[in-house]
């Protein structure tokens, strides 16, 4: 997921009332260590479950997801129940 609002859809869900389970992983471009990040994470309940050692087999460069800043992080995302 390379768009903000895609993450947030893919992380929210669908009936806030009765809230099923929804998500999964999610492989984003990411620089780690910013706080407004780590606070929109936490919104959402989403947490790095893994940096992928070989950042090659990634999609190479990309903009951070959260920040805008370039970087070739990749890093998978996922919510814990």
């Amino acid at each position: 997921i390379t768009d903000k609002s895609e993450f947030t859809a893919f992380f929210t869900a669908k009936n806030p009332e009765k809230p099923e389970i929804h998500g999964g992983f999610a492989l984003s471009p990411f620089v780690p260590g910013n706080s407004e990040t780590e606070a929109f994470l936490k919104a959402l309940k989403v947490s790095v479950r893994c940096i992928p050692l070989d950042q090659a087999m990634q999609k190479g460069a990309s903009k951070c997801l959260f920040t805008g800043t370039d970087t070739t992080t990749w890093a998978i995302f996922a919510k814990a129940y």
